[in-house]
C-alpha cells in the first residue's frame, strides 16, 4: 500500500483546463469543471496505485527564504488580463469546493502559510518514509518534484502519463538522478523565473556531467577547464554566484520548518474522516449526479483509506 500526495494547485489548475469539464457550471452558475476533474484525478491515482492513505496539499504563499535570496523568485512581469484574473477568481471557488468535497471523502487538504506546496510535500514524503515506512505517490509534473525520487518515493506526471521512479528515471529525465539537482541549478527554471548560468543550456550540461558520478561543483569546473575553449566552459568557471543561488532555490530539503508548524502540517493531515451524508451533499451541491448514482462503484477506494497517524509506527 502506499501514500498519494497531490500537488493540488497544479491538479486543480490542470483539472479547469481540462477539455470537456473546464466550462461544467451547476444551475444556479456554479463553476465545477476544476473539481469534477481533480475528483477523477484522485479517484484514478487511488485505483491505479492502490494507496491507503491520501494527502492533498496546497500553496500557502511564495517561501520567504527564497525570495530573500533572489527577489525577483516567481516573479511576473506580464500584467493579468481580464481573462488571467476571472480564472483565478474561479480557481479560488473552485478550490474551497474542492477541499470540502474531498475532506467529506476522507482526504485532508494541508495548507501552511508562507510555505510552497513542493516544500510541503518534500517534508511530507520524509516524515511518512521515515517515521510510517510507507511508500509515497506524489502526484504532479512539476519538474522540481523529481528530486524526490528515490527507493521509496515515485513521481507521477499525469499530462507525461508517466511514473518516475528509482528505476526509470535516468530513461525518463535523460540524466541520472545523482546529477539532477546540479544539472536544474545550471540550467535554472523559467517557470519559477530562475536564470540559469549565461549561455549554458541542457545540450552543454549534459556534456559537462557525461561520465561523472555524484558531481560536485569542483567536478563540474575541472571538466570545463579542460574545455576551456568552448564559451559555455569559461560562463561556468566564473558564474559559481548563480549556481550556488540556484541550488539553494530549487533544493526542496533546504526549508525549515518550525516545531509547531511540523505540528500543523500533521494536525491538518489527521482532521477528516469519510463522511457519507456529508458526501452526498456535496455532491448534490455540485450536480455530480453521475458520481451519486454509480457511489457503490468506486466509493470504496476511499472508505478503506486510514489516516497518517493509523499507518504503520506513525
Amino acid at each position: 500500500m502506499s501514500v498519494l500526495i497531490l500537488d493540488t494547485n497544479y491538479s486543480l489548475h490542470r483539472a479547469m483546463r481540462q477539455p470537456g469539464v473546464a466550462d461544467l457550471t451547476t444551475t444556479d452558475g456554479q463553476y465545477t469543471g476544476g473539481v469534477y476533474g481533480l475528483f477523477l484525478i484522485v479517484r484514478r491515482c487511488l485505483k491505479e496505485f492502490n494507496c491507503s492513505c491520501c494527502i492533498m496539499v496546497w500553496d500557502g504563499g511564495h517561501s520567504k527564504r527564497r525570495t530573500d535570496i533572489y527577489p525577483t523568485y516567481k516573479s511576473r512581469d506580464v500584467k493579468r488580463t481580464p481573462e488571467d484574473q476571472q480564472f483565478f477568481l474561479k480557481f479560488l471557488g473552485q478550490r474551497a469546493a474542492s477541499t470540502l468535497l474531498m475532506n467529506s471523502l476522507g482526504v485532508p487538504s494541508v495548507t501552511l502559510p508562507g510555505k510552497e506546496a513542493d516544500d510541503v510535500i518534500s517534508f511530507l514524503c520524509r516524515h511518512i518514509v521515515r517515521s510510517c515506512n510507507e511508500h509515497c505517490i506524489v502526484v504532479s509534473d512539476d519538474k522540481d518534484m523529481i528530486q524526490l525520487v528515490d527507493d521509496m518515493v515515485w513521481v507521477h506526471r499525469p499530462i507525461h502519463r508517466e511514473t518516475v521512479t528509482q528505476n526509470n528515471f535516468q530513461v525518463i529525465t535523460g540524466i541520472s538522478r545523482d546529477k539532477w539537482i546540479i544539472y536544474r541549478s545550471m540550467i535554472g527554471d523559467p517557470s519559477d523565473n530562475i536564470v540559469g548560468i549565461k549561455g549554458v543550456g541542457e545540450v552543454a550540461v549534459k556534456k559537462i556531467l557525461d561520465g561523472l558520478k555524484e558531481p560536485t561543483w569542483d567536478d563540474v569546473v575541472r571538466v570545463c577547464k579542460d574545455n576551456i575553449k568552448y564559451k559555455w566552459a569559461k560562463n561556468v568557471i566564473v558564474d559559481i554566484d548563480t549556481y550556488k543561488r540556484n541550488q539553494e532555490l530549487i533544493e526542496l530539503n533546504r526549508e525549515y520548518f518550525l516545531p509547531v508548524e511540523i505540528s500543523k502540517v500533521i494536525e491538518q493531515c489527521n482532521g477528516v474522516s469519510y463522511d457519507e451524508d456529508k458526501l452526498l451533499k456535496n455532491l448534490s451541491d455540485l450536480e455530480f449526479n453521475e458520481a451519486i448514482q454509480t457511489l457503490p462503484k468506486w466509493d470504496m477506494l476511499f472508505r478503506r483509506l486510514t489516516l497518517l497517524k493509523d499507518l504503520k509506527h506513525a
